[in-house]
């Protein structure tokens, strides 16, 4: 089986998983966005998978964003899912149709700043990190509100939603309960009501291991790499000592 054909295989059984899970949860497909994670992944694999209807790819990181914009430009559409260092805005601003990781005041000031500067309005997702993982970013839970309060005072943000990576659990009602507290949070901030026009419309959460469980818990998004491009270890970015 060739590289395509692999791909193809493997987008078209997660679409099948996808539309039987929207449909358990009382949705279409089609409220369903499926974001292909293309970390580590070919220029040439994200372009034949945008072919086969796959919306949206996703980088996690500016460098390797910026290499395969330079080749692939708009010919996909882009989101920004990983950590964003605020010096880093500059980049990707205008490019990227979505940003998912809006977690601090420091990186919400750098976007206000040059999406001002330049007459945009830069669309949004605040990060929520469920647990107090120390490896991760994201507001906590107790202080979301105030957070969200706090960005009526950047008018060139769009805040669109909510985007989480939950702990991994050791077992499906653990991973549920987990899905089903981000759930809560973006209810709760729903009903609170978000600055601006953005609403809550995008909850972004469930990967590879879990995202038939998000679909049924709420996810409007699902961030899917390993299960559609393979597993993806390149020999500069292998582990070493132990990692």
């Amino acid at each position: 089986m060739t590289r395509q054909q692999e791909i193809k295989a493997r987008y078209e059984e997660i679409m099948g998983r996808i539309t039987g899970a929207a449909a358990r949860s009382g949705r279409a497909a089609g409220d369903i966005t499926l974001l292909g994670a293309t970390k580590r992944v070919a220029a040439e694999d994200v372009v034949y998978a945008c072919s086969l209807g796959m919306p949206v790819a996703g980088e996690n990181r500016v460098q390797e964003w910026q290499e395969k914009y330079g080749i692939l430009g708009d010919r996909v559409v882009w989101d920004f899912i990983g950590q964003l260092q605020a010096n880093k805005v500059k980049y990707i601003l205008g490019k990227v149709r979505l940003i998912h990781s809006l977690d601090r005041l420091p990186l919400a000031e750098e976007i206000q700043r040059l999406a001002s500067l330049h007459g945009l309005v830069a669309d949004v997702l605040v990060q929520v990190n469920l647990a107090g993982e120390a490896t991760k970013g994201g507001v906590a839970p107790g202080e979301l509100p105030y957070f969200i309060e706090q960005l009526a005072g950047y008018p060139a943000i769009r805040i669109c939603g909510l985007m989480a990576v939950p702990p991994v659990p050791s077992s499906e009602g653990e991973g549920r309960r987990n899905l089903a507290a981000i759930r809560a949070l973006f209810d709760d901030c729903a009903r609170r009501g978000v600055p601006g026009d953005g609403g809550m419309r995008v909850l972004s959460m469930g990967m590879s291991r879990d995202f038939e469980w998000a679909i049924e818990e709420g996810a409007t998004l699902v961030r899917v790499g390993e299960a559609l491009f393979g597993r993806r270890i390149d020999v500069k970015e292998a582990p070493k000592h132990g990692e």
